[in-house]
């Protein structure tokens, strides 16, 4: 008969686990965003990930399609993912 702390301790433990290895998103520094995805937008040229929609955000806000970090210019279309890095 576990206690509340617990429980809780548990949970946290089981959700540390699972993220293990998971790269946050350098736009919002979240692994899992609000629409509950991992961050799959890689620059080309400093290899940051980000969220989909941190990224067309960041877009939209600045008026150009440059990756936040480096300036470099990003295809927010063409733009590597983790299920194209293989």
């Amino acid at each position: 008969n576990g206690s509340i702390i617990d429980g809780l301790s548990a949970f946290k433990r089981n959700i540390v686990g699972a993220l293990k290895g998971q790269s946050e998103c350098a736009i919002c520094y979240s692994i899992i965003s609000t629409d509950k995805k991992m961050p799959d937008k890689r620059c080309g040229t400093c290899k940051n990930l980000f969220h989909r929609t941190c990224l067309y955000k960041w877009f939209q806000s600045s008026n150009q399609n440059t990756c936040p970090l480096c300036r470099n210019p990003i295809d927010y279309l063409g733009a590597d993912t983790k299920a194209r890095r293989g």
